[in-house]
């Protein structure tokens, strides 16, 4: 199997707020503010991360980082290059061992490692490549999510967390957990898609928000299953770097080898 990037909510950027209307219905259960809609919410996060024209202004995003998976002694050296609007490239390494990668274009997916060889990336996979290829995405999640609804209030231990439930227009449904006294994003539970190796139910918990050019970026991700626990801790972010577009294209195998 191989590793699939973590990447998927420390993407965070801009794009014009969609004009479509959710169901963003306040649930009347109890602990939840019936003042309070889940698009204040959304809109709430967007400002904590820096606002709609600080995100607006990352047009490329290069991450590096480590993925450690302890219980099972792995540790994966990983790098995200993102250029707005569409295309991206993660390239996953274990040092010694093998290295993996995949992206999108702008036109079509791709993944390269020793393990499966090349081959196309399309389906549910390619969409879950496309949304990491959207630097934007935070401020297009009322776009992707135009359902969403409100849920009562958590707490865990000192914190309170407002919780939205939200189902995309392709059928996804995720459960985002924001921090009340900061507005951050803190969790999230998804299906992450694996590809060919099916899919996963994972808890994304989203640590130490740091500020890289003005916008609000977790350099720690825990990714939580019943079966294991993975974290992905950020060394370095950068933006607006020079990316030339053939990074994002699939590499051309040489014939002579």
């Amino acid at each position: 199997m191989t590793l699939k990037p973590l990447f998927v909510y420390s993407a965070f950027a801009a794009l014009t707020l969609s004009s479509l209307v959710a169901e963003d219905k306040p649930d009347k259960a109890a602990g939840v503010d019936s003042s309070t809609t889940a698009h204040q919410i959304i809109d709430r996060m967007v400002e904590a991360i820096g606002g709609e024209e600080a995100v607006k202004s990352i047009k490329t995003r290069v991450a590096s980082g480590q993925l450690s998976m302890k219980a099972q002694g792995i540790s994966v050296n990983m790098k995200v290059s993102q250029k707005a609007p569409d295309k991206v490239v993660v390239i996953q390494e274990i040092p010694g061992i093998m290295t993996a990668s995949e992206g999108f274009d702008g036109e079509k997916g791709w993944a390269q490692d020793p393990l499966q060889g090349s081959r196309a990336i399309e389906g549910d996979e390619l969409k879950r490549l496309k949304r990491e290829a959207n630097i934007t995405r935070e401020i297009t999640l009322k776009e992707e999510y135009p359902t969403m609804t409100l849920l009562p209030e958590e707490t865990e231990g000192d914190r309170t967390f407002q919780v939205i439930q939200a189902t995309s227009a392709d059928e996804r449904t995720e459960t985002w957990h924001f921090d009340k006294k900061t507005g951050l994003m803190a969790k999230m539970k998804q299906k992450m898609k694996l590809g060919p190796a099916g899919e996963l139910d994972v808890t994304l918990i989203l640590k130490d928000y740091r500020e890289v050019d003005g916008i609000q970026i977790p350099y720690t991700t825990e990714m939580e299953n019943p079966s294991f626990k993975a974290v992905l801790t950020m060394k370095e972010v950068k933006h607006n770097v020079e990316l030339d577009d053939k990074i994002f294209a699939e590499p051309v195998e040489d014939e002579d080898e």
